[in-house]
């Protein structure tokens, strides 16, 4: 008889159990760059996705870093030459925000289709 492995895709409410912080291209903590989450799930820390990301999820992950997100601006990893777009795992996919506040946030966590091309950088 086969043995068949499921894997689950969850679509997770947005917590605070998320840390987000940025980086430049050196990996260095900075207040805008490459964007890395945090504690999500079993993995490590790794970049997030560009796909459903829009103005509101750049807001609102400024906003839950304690920046104000009033400005916050966003482009995918294709605008950087960066090296360190290479060096974390992509843990963060379909980031979407009906409004600029995390706690009202989805995403698909630690699954992904994207490329890392696709990573985000905050602005």
């Amino acid at each position: 008889m086969p043995l068949f492995v499921a894997i689950a895709i969850a679509i997770f409410q947005g917590s605070n159990t998320q840390e987000f912080y940025m980086i430049d291209k050196n990996g260095e903590k900075t207040n805008n760059g490459l964007l890395i989450a945090s504690n999500v799930l079993i993995a490590d820390s790794g970049t997030v996705c560009d796909d459903e990301f829009d103005s509101n999820s750049a807001k609102a992950i400024c906003k839950f870093m304690g920046y104000n997100g009033k400005a916050a601006s966003y482009r995918s990893a294709s605008f950087y030459s960066w090296d360190i777009n290479n060096n974390y795992a992509i843990v963060l996919d379909d980031v979407s925000c009906p409004q600029p506040d995390f706690s009202y946030c989805t995403y698909t966590a630690v699954y992904h289709n994207c490329q890392r091309s696709e990573n985000i950088h905050l602005e």
